[in-house]
């Protein structure tokens, strides 16, 4: 599957209940949609991965919005799209902390 080279920062910054990284335990209290092209990113959802901005973890928001890190089976079930994005975002984070 062919992925755009362009990822794109939404504007809008949600606002969510404190949370800290199982890894790291950098606290997190907002998310910034993340997305290739021109598609709509809403508020996240139970269920729904996103990354650490510190660590870069996968991770995933549960029923209270809380982090926990992906498991093996939630890995699986991602969309391909989704995979290579959160390895993109990812690899980039790691990039701007190098320096």
């Amino acid at each position: 599957m062919a992925i755009s080279s362009q990822i794109k920062i939404r504007d809008t910054a949600y606002e969510l209940p404190r949370s800290v990284c199982p890894k790291c335990g950098h606290e997190m209290d907002r998310a910034t949609g993340v997305s290739l092209d021109d598609e709509v990113v809403p508020k996240p959802e139970p269920g729904d991965s996103t990354i650490c901005i510190s660590c870069g973890e996968w991770l995933k928001f549960n029923g209270d919005l809380s982090l926990s890190r992906l498991t093996e089976e939630d890995i699986g079930m991602l969309s391909d799209e989704q995979f290579l994005l959160l390895q993109r975002i990812g690899s980039g984070l790691r990039k701007i902390k190098a320096g």
